[in-house]
């Protein structure tokens, strides 16, 4: 038995690996097989066995079963399964020879590509880590499928992946989003993932600048959906560095988006933008906790709630970062506004921030 709040010992480990591989063997129940492929990817232990029992479950008959084996890979850490993500991913002959002479199916694909978003960071050296950006690319630029998940996939991975050169792969992303060539729910991925690689960039890199106006241009072009509209104020503050010169710009343009946003959700998002952009940038805050202030006190019914919980967001990132917390009467306030407020709806966000 393992102590209830202590970590196992490696004896202890290695027992639940054997009990986990003995009963992969014979188990045909679809959630205890997916249930016991990831227990054995987090504990780590005999990669190559843990690999060959993947890649037979590969051509298992339940959807389920076959992703799980596929994402259980980049879980497991080991880069040796790396070949088998990508074929799987490619849809190569040799990822239809793993999958018993079968297309791939799309699910698969999509998992194998989260797969090796979760492998990246075990790669022996930072030039193969490019290597897996430049082949999620090509997926992003090949795949022309109705389902859209392998699209999603791709732009989730590159945004949670290290990136060891970003400027490649921000000049394909903000062609892909200026383009605007790709269903809503796909588009609307592309602000974030940008955002993410821009945190590869020097605070100071103009390239930063270009990347606020581009989410300017989609926030300022009416035939943009909500979707991407949404995802592109989200991701302004999430650019936010220390020392960078645009901070005052996405404050602008947050602002702005506040007063004349489409739709209520895209004035919504500003206020936990402005929480990103306060946290980020410690230059920032001051101005960012009395604009989220003010709109919680005097904003509209709506927006207020909304404004408390970026005070909370901002406050939490600011805790958990190196820029101390935020000051008592900010607590005090949010509080007294909780008190005050009847709508439960409401009252729930005082009390969440």
């Amino acid at each position: 038995a393992v102590a209830i709040g202590r970590a196992p010992t490696d004896t202890q480990r290695r027992r639940m690996a054997e009990a986990l591989f003995a009963r992969m063997e014979l188990e045909s129940d679809r959630d205890l097989l997916t249930g016991g492929m990831l227990a054995l990817a987090k504990l780590g232990l005999e990669p190559a066995r843990c690999r060959e029992l993947y890649v037979g479950r590969l051509r298992h008959g339940v959807q389920e079963v076959r992703e799980t084996a596929a994402l259980a890979h980049g879980i497991l850490g080991d880069w040796n399964g790396k070949e088998t993500l990508l074929a799987l991913a490619r849809d190569d002959e040799h990822g239809r020879a793993l999958f018993g002479g079968q297309e791939v199916d799309l699910r698969t694909r999509t998992f194998a590509v989260y797969g090796l978003a979760l492998l990246a960071p075990h790669a022996p050296q930072p030039a193969l880590q490019q290597e897996l950006v430049e082949t999620l690319l090509e997926l992003l630029r090949s795949d022309d499928s109705a389902a859209r998940d392998l699209r999603v996939a791709v732009l989730v991975s590159l945004g949670g992946m290290p990136v060891p050169e970003p400027s490649g792969p921000l000049t394909a992303l903000e062609d892909f989003l200026r383009a605007g060539d790709d269903a809503d729910i796909v588009l609307a991925h592309a602000p974030g993932a940008i955002a993410d690689l821009a945190q590869g960039l020097p605070a100071i890199d103009p390239r930063r600048a270009e990347i606020v106006e581009l989410f300017a241009e989609v926030l300022g072009d009416g035939e943009r959906s909500s979707l991407e509209r949404q995802s592109a104020v989200l991701a302004l503050g999430r650019l936010a560095r220390a020392g960078a010169p645009d901070s005052e710009r996405i404050f602008e343009l947050l602002d702005e988006r506040q007063r004349k946003g489409v739709g209520p959700q895209e004035k919504h998002f500003t206020a936990i933008s402005m929480a990103y952009l306060g946290a980020e940038d410690p230059d920032m805050a001051g101005p960012c906790i009395k604009w989220l202030l003010d709109r919680m006190h005097k904003g509209g019914t709506q927006f207020r709630p909304w404004a408390a919980l970026g005070l909370g967001v901002l406050g939490f990132h600011r805790a958990e970062g190196d820029h101390g917390g935020m000051p008592l009467v900010v607590g005090m306030q949010v509080l007294e506004a909780f008190e005050e407020e009847k709508q439960p709806d409401a009252r729930g966000a005082y009390a969440v921030a």
